[in-house]
Formats: C-alpha cells, sequence, structure tokens
C-alpha cells in the first residue's frame, strides 16, 4: 500500500519541564536510541516525507535525528512555546500532500503497523479528521474523549471537571487531517484554556461543531505511551527492553536472570548462548552461536565469535573476540584489539592500544598495549613495546617486561 498522499508533521518542540533535566527528553536514549528516533524511523519506513518541529536551541535534537542516517527530513523552528496548534501551524509552508498525520516526538513504542491502521481506516472511512484513542486505567495527565450523541471533544487533563477525569478513553497524540479542513481551521484556533496555549485537540473540536466526518481508531496503550518524566521513561524501556529479550528467547538464547540485563537495539546473538545476570550488550554488540557471556560483564561495540565464553565482570570495548576463546574474569579489553581463535585471557589482564593476540594464553594480572603477542605470557607483567612480536622465549627476555606485582612490591618496600 502506497502513502505517498500523507505527509507527516512531527511535535518535537516542547520544553520537558517534568524531566527536570538540562537536556532534552527527545535525545535521552531507549535500547540505545535517542527517543526522538522511534516514530521518525516508523514513519520513514512507510515512505511519508516528515517536518519535525523544534524549538530554538534545538541543535543536539537535530544531531541525533541526523546520525542516525534518516535523510530528507525538514525542521521548522517554533520560535516562542505557544502550544502544540502553534506549533502545527509553523510547518503551513510543508503541507504539500493530501493528508497531514501529526504524531508527538515522545512516542518510543509507535510501530509503523499502528500509523499504516491509522491511515487505512482514515481514507476507508472518507474522514476528515482521525485520531487515536486508547483505554487506560489511570488516565492522568492525558486529554479525555467525550462523546455526546453525535458530538465528539477532547478536553485536556488540566481543564477537565471533576466528572471528565473519570472518563478511561484517552486522545493518543496521533492525528491525521485532511490538508483542506487544516488549511481552513488551522487560524481559527483559540487559546482559551488554563494554560493560554493553542492546543491541535480543538481541531477534533470543531470539526465535529462543523459537522465533519471523525474517525477513532483504538490502538494499544503501550503503543502509544509518551514519555513525560523518568518514570515513564523507565516503564517504556522496560517494555522495550523485554521485547528484545522475548525476540532473542525465540531464537534460542538463554538468560540466566532477564530482568536484570541491558541491551540495546541492534545487537546479535547466536542460538544455545548463555547470557548471565547483568549482562550489559550494546552498540552493536555481535555474539556468535554457544557463547556464554557470565554475569556483570559489559560488551560495547564487540564481535565475539563461536563458542567463546567471557567469564564474570569482564569488559569489552571496540574489540574483536574469535572462536572459543576464554576472556576473564574482571578483564578488561579495548582499542580495536583482536584475540584470535583459542586464545585465552586470565583474570585481571588490559588488553589496549589495538593489541593483537595469536595462538596465545594471557595469565593474570598481565597488561598489553599496543603488541602483536604469540605464546605464553608469565603472569603479573606489562608488555608496552609498540609493534613488537613475542614469541614465549622473546617474553622471557625483552627489556619492556615489566613485572607489575614485583614493582608494586617494591614500592611498598621503599614507603615502609
Amino acid at each position: 500500500m502506497s502513502f505517498k498522499n500523507t505527509a507527516a508533521v512531527v511535535l518535537a518542540a516542547g520544553r520537558s519541564t517534568r524531566f527536570n533535566r538540562s537536556r532534552s527528553k527527545l535525545i535521552t536514549t531507549i535500547c540505545g536510541q535517542p527517543m526522538i528516533n522511534f516514530p521518525l524511523k516508523a514513519l520513514k519506513s512507510l515512505g511519508i516525507p516528515v517536518t519535525v518541529v523544534l524549538c530554538p536551541h534545538s541543535e543536539k535534537t537535530k544531531e541525533a535525528v541526523k546520525s542516525a542516517g534518516m535523510q530528507d527530513i525538514d525542521f521548522v523552528i517554533q520560535e516562542k512555546p505557544l502550544g502544540t496548534g502553534d506549533a502545527l501551524a509553523a510547518t503551513r509552508k510543508s503541507w504539500a500532500n493530501d493528508h497531514i498525520l501529526v504524531i508527538n516526538g515522545d512516542m518510543p513504542l509507535i510501530e509503523d503497523s499502528d500509523i499504516k491502521k491509522m491511515i487505512t481506516a482514515h481514507e476507508k472511512n472518507k474522514a476528515t479528521v482521525s485520531f487515536a484513542i486508547t483505554t487506560l486505567l489511570n488516565p492522568t495527565g492525558y486529554g479525555r474523549v467525550i462523546t455526546n450523541e453525535s458530538q465528539v471533544r477532547i478536553v485536556e487533563d488540566r481543564d477537565c471537571s471533576p466528572e471528565e477525569r473519570m472518563i478511561p478513553q484517552v486522545n493518543a497524540g496521533i492525528y491525521l487531517f485532511k490538508r483542506s479542513f487544516l488549511e481552513e481551521n488551522i487560524s481559527l484556533i483559540d487559546n482559551t484554556n488554563a494554560t493560554g496555549e493553542f492546543y491541535v485537540v480543538n481541531l477534533i473540536n470543531m470539526a465535529s461543531e462543523q459537522g465533519r466526518t471523525i474517525n477513532r481508531v483504538h490502538l494499544d496503550p503501550d503503543a502509544v505511551r509518551g514519555v513525560n518524566t523518568l518514570e515513564e521513561l523507565w516503564a517504556a524501556e522496560h517494555i522495550k527492553q523485554s521485547d528484545l529479550i522475548r525476540m532473542h528467547m525465540e531464537r534460542g538464547v538463554f538468560f540466566e536472570s532477564p530482568q536484570s540485563n541491558r541491551m540495546d537495539l541492534n545487537i546479535e546473538i547466536g542460538p544455545d548462548s548463555f547470557i548471565g545476570s547483568g549482562v550489559h550488550l550494546v552498540k552493536g554488540t555481535k555474539i556468535g552461536s554457544r557463547c556464554r557471556i557470565l554475569s556483570s560483564s559489559i560488551l560495547q561495540s564487540t564481535i565475539v565469535g563461536d563458542g567463546t565464553t567471557i567469564f564474570p565482570h569482564t569488559v569489552i570495548e571496540n574489540s574483536y573476540i574469535g572462536n572459543e576463546c576464554n576472556v576473564g574474569p574482571f578483564s578488561f579489553v579495548c582499542d580495536n584489539s583482536t584475540i584470535r581463535d583459542g586464545v585465552s585471557i586470565g583474570n585481571f589482564v588490559k588488553v589496549q592500544g589495538r593489541c593483537i593476540c595469536n595462538d596465545c594464553t594471557i595469565k593474570p594480572f598481565t597488561e598489553l598495549d599496543d603488541v602483536t603477542l604469540g605464546g605464553q605470557t608469565p603472569g603479573g607483567c606489562s608488555i608496552k613495546k609498540p609493534e613488537a612480536v613475542h614469541s614465549k622465549e622473546a617474553i622471557d627476555t625483552d627489556e619492556q617486561v615489566q613485572f607489575v606485582g614485583a614493582k608494586k612490591a617494591e614500592e611498598t618496600q621503599k614507603t615502609t
């Protein structure tokens, strides 16, 4: 199905006051991705052109969008915070399509299927206005959908009467308008409300008063879950994390304690692998099959081959670990280091500076910095000679090998 007659406006000019933080909530990450990029990616997957409304000084939000590789997104600045209606009006020059979809930027759980459902129902019913609704056990903070005979209106939470606050059916914050209706009515929105702002929802009330065809589309509460507070951020990320872990479980990955794991969106894990409690897998990490990533280890931008074991409390960043390796516990591998197939790295080992380890065993308490290594290291040494190739014999005689434990003992003796 083609959506070429629809364009989207993403409202992202809010001040995030309830977050109580100096940065915008829209660049706060959920599973490694800025919040605003979730609805943007859903829209772009359907081929819908997008205009994002930002407040002044939103360079970081714009950078977050561009860094995700999304092209052909227009940005419009809302100079003063006069409400969602004013934000929509600021995009008027971009209204080139027959239908204009309006969505909040703080919907990290929205899927392209939800947007597709909205557009399909809108076109099927030949509606002037469509909007998403959902039902909540606790609707506090959401505009209530009030139906009275043939009239439909939305009343914001702060403007509700006590009786209206008891209504569980709420406005979900996604709207679809005929462009002709918007052009006729956008300038007629008033700001007679508790905040003095211009609300997009007033357009729903105006369409109802004009006898226009209004279509309501019910979506799952989680799909339209907004994020206005840190507590709501935590809830949204928990849902997204659960979905990711469930997906990997279906592919044959065993999680020892799923509720304690942290995982980004773009993680790959092979079947028959084991993920221990407290493990963090972030920033594009790829894990092979039959691996064991044991408790409290952190893997960032790392590739792990098949059959490898990462022992507890090991941190690996921006590196490659081959097949059938053993790393840790309490070890640190970083700086684009390469650990070839079959290598064993003991506990309390640090590998950094683009090291390459081939067919060797790194004994405990060893530090490697920018070396190519083969053979076996003695424990408690520091090898820092750049671009050296160390065999077992070379390690035994190389003057660059420093025994960390002995050095510390010598320092201790001098101070006592």
